[in-house]
């Protein structure tokens, strides 16, 4: 990707191929898409998914197997 930046009227701008901009625009359209689902969430599905981060990041928390799990459940 070839850049190249210039001062005009003492404020900084980038100069880049329109390839490369378009390249660039499409990534940050997926990235919203992607951003946009977790505003989707209600707040209790929000707090549920940020309690389930906390335990699996706690090293103390026993963690069960899978395979005892699908044992349990009958699968």
């Amino acid at each position: 990707m070839t850049v190249q930046t210039l001062r005009l009227g003492g404020r900084k701008f980038v100069v880049l191929a329109e390839e490369d901009f378009r390249k660039l625009s499409a990534r940050a359209k997926v990235g919203e898409k992607a951003g946009s689902r977790l505003h989707k969430l209600s707040n209790e599905d929000l707090d549920d998914l940020a309690q389930a981060i906390r335990i699996l990041r706690d090293p103390k928390e026993k963690r069960i197997p899978w395979a005892k799990v699908k044992h349990e459940a009958g699968v």
